[in-house]
């Protein structure tokens, strides 16, 4: 998983728990005293607090379910789905990083049947 990074949250970025739960409105408290739990944010609905460094539980020195971390970014990619125009009837798969460029080829193809886009998420 990818640490936790404070200016990373506060910008919007998906923030997660250990157990890749959801945190969401990620708040950081300028607190000039010395208090260990100055992040807050909402998990499954319940306002909780986190050390600068996302540790949920700083008095022991293990790791806790509700420690944070960086969402994993999503991945697309689409697909596009063929039929050959010859007798055998097989199938082909063309598969694209960017949807543009998957739309382009389906707009600029003469020799297959287009039959659908797919998109999938990693």
């Amino acid at each position: 998983m990818k640490p936790f990074n404070l200016e990373e949250a506060l910008a919007g970025k998906p923030v997660v728990t250990r157990d890749g739960d959801p945190v969401t409105q990620i708040v950081k408290f300028d607190i000039k005293n010395n208090i260990p739990y100055s992040i807050a944010g909402i998990h499954n609905g319940h306002i909780c607090t986190w050390s600068y460094e996302g540790i949920f539980n700083i008095s022991t020195d293990t790791q806790h379910q509700m420690d944070l971390f960086m969402a994993p970014e999503s991945k697309f990619l689409w697909i596009n789905l063929w039929q050959q125009l010859h007798e055998n009837g097989n199938y082909k798969t063309t598969v694209h990083t960017r949807e543009d460029l998957a739309d382009l080829e389906i707009e600029n193809n003469v020799t297959l049947t287009h039959i659908q886009k797919l998109t999938m998420i990693l």
